[in-house]
């Protein structure tokens, strides 16, 4: 999935983008990952950041409501923010 201004689409770009208002830094940790991962299952989020649960789904649910993240079938997507 192509995500244009994103910056695993920008040749030689690094540093990644967050969208405003997310805050809290777990929450932006949680994105970012998504983001680079194109996409991952709360086992794999759980894996990665090495985070409980209960705190993984909240803060999905919050980025989920926000519009900035998708769930298909059991993996969360970023959703595309132009």
């Amino acid at each position: 999935m192509t995500r244009p201004g994103r910056a695993g689409d920008r040749a030689g770009d690094d540093d990644a983008v967050v969208p405003e208002g997310i805050d809290a830094s777990s929450s932006k940790l949680v994105y970012l990952c998504l983001d680079e991962a194109n996409g991952a299952t709360l086992a794999e989020l759980r894996e990665t950041l090495d985070m409980k649960r209960l705190a993984l789904y909240s803060i999905l649910g919050s980025l989920r409501e926000r519009g900035l993240v998708e769930k298909r079938d059991e993996t969360y997507y970023v959703v595309d923010v132009d």
